[in-house]
């Protein structure tokens, strides 16, 4: 779902029901140990904290990987990562292509860069992996 993608196909969404029985057969699959999650927009949709609730009650033990927005962590977010982390291992991935303002015009990719850094000092106290 990245926004370069083409503007002509409409965003696909899974239903709920779907990804909550995908997340309960994980669960009766312990050898599942590496999930990568490789829409950046998983933390701005509807369902992404009960997908995290529902992968811990399942006590999910692996590695999952998460594309994020970082302009769009919540500590409510961050939250149900930790709480996940104590059977998993949640690494956080952002897309952060500079910090120089400058540069971030030129490629019309502006950062908040409190914002940032809020977001990766939380993580950083909280044992979050960030990538």
């Amino acid at each position: 779902q990245h926004r370069e993608s083409d503007v002509s196909m409409k965003r696909r969404q899974l239903s709920t029901s779907r990804i909550f029985e995908e997340i309960q057969w994980i669960g009766a699959h312990p050898e599942i140990q590496d999930i990568a999650v490789l829409d950046p927009t998983f933390n701005s949709g509807n369902n992404y904290l009960a997908v995290l609730e529902a992968l811990a009650e399942h006590e999910y033990t692996g590695k999952l990987a998460l594309q994020c927005r970082m302009e769009m962590v919540t500590e409510a977010f961050l939250q149900a990562v930790h709480k996940l982390n104590k059977t998993a291992r949640v690494v956080l991935e952002f897309g952060l292509q500079t910090i120089h303002r400058e540069e971030q015009l030129v490629i019309r990719r502006l950062n908040n860069m409190t914002k940032v850094n809020e977001v990766l000092n939380k993580s950083r106290d909280m044992g979050i992996e960030t990538e």
